[in-house]
Parts: C-alpha cells; structure tokens; sequence
C-alpha cells in the first residue's frame, strides 16, 4: 500500500538544501528516484535519456527550488501523475520539470504557506486560529469598521493632526534656518 502524501505533510520535510549540504550524493540520488518515478510513469519517447540530462533537471531543482522538500517534489510529481498540472504532450525537459514545480508553488504552496502564516499569527495575537473560509468574514468586518483590528476615524483624524503639526513646524524650522544663512 502505496502512502497517501498530503500538502502539510509535504512542507514539514526536510528542505533540499539541507540535505544537499550534509550529503550533495543523497540529495541527488533522491531527486534522481523521483524524476524516474514520473518520467517511468508515461511512455513518451522524447524525455531525458542521458545522465546529463537528468543531472541538468537536478541541479536545476536544487538551485531553483532549494527551499522546497523532496517530499513536496514527491507530491508535486504525484499531482502530474494525476493530471493535475495539465496534459504531457510527447515532451518531457528542463522547462517541463520546471514548469511543474513553478505551478504547485504558486498554486499550492504559497497560498499554504500565506494561511498558514495569517492563522499563525491570529492564534498568537488573540488566541484564535480562522479557517480558510472565515478569513473572508474576518476581511468583511474590518472593511466595514466592525473588527477589533479596525483603525477608528478618531485616530486617524488625530494622526492626521499631529501630521499637519509636524509640517508647520517644519517649515517654521526650514525657514529659519534659511533666514540664520542670509
């Protein structure tokens, strides 16, 4: 039984520049594994063929994703298997491989990444931690005035004052040092 990767999971892992600084032999060996296993996946005749070509799309991953896991590259690839980043049209390469990582960051990771740190931070600040779905609420309430994050008018009519303030008194300063130089 084959074990079922999730997102959170995946992002908890080791990242690749960890490994490749213990052990550079490791982390190539790892991410050699998991290009096989999605290339071995489809029978497409134009894909890496060479051990260079496999050590370009390596090195790519651990220069360009160095921050990432190999598990979230395991996770990335199992989504590929699954169609989830499109179609294969007869082409496996660098750029495939790259395009690949490029989209789950952007459309999984980083949006993880972004509720996880706003949910973070709301469960240090006020001991309460909003699901996905009720950061929209939350976005509605302080839009309207009603949240306990909201800035009221009065602070901002008085900020707005102690700013004028600041002004006057800077150009009362300017032009009395421009006077002192005359």
């Amino acid at each position: 039984m084959q074990y079922e990767l999730k997102l959170i999971e995946a992002k908890q892992g080791v990242s690749i520049a960890k490994i490749r600084k213990e052990d550079p032999a490791i982390s190539k060996a790892l991410l050699h594994k998991a290009l096989e296993s999605v290339l071995n996946a489809y029978n497409i005749k134009n894909k890496p063929d060479t051990p260079e070509h496999y050590l370009d799309i390596i090195y790519m991953i651990q220069s360009k994703y160095y921050y990432m896991s190999i598990e979230e590259v395991l996770y990335c690839f199992r989504n590929v298997k699954q169609g989830k980043y499109g179609k294969l049209y007869n082409r496996i390469g660098l750029d495939t491989v790259s395009e690949w990582l490029e989209r789950y960051d952007v459309e999984e990771r980083t949006p993880h990444s972004v509720t996880s740190q706003v949910n973070t931070n709301n469960e240090h600040k006020s001991g309460f931690k909003p699901l996905e779905g009720e950061m929209i609420d939350i976005y509605r309430q302080f839009k309207s005035g009603k949240s306990a994050y909201h800035v009221s008018e009065e602070s901002r009519k008085k900020k707005s004052n102690q700013e004028e303030q600041y002004r006057r008194y800077r150009q009362q300063y300017m032009v009395k040092k421009i006077q002192e130089q005359s």
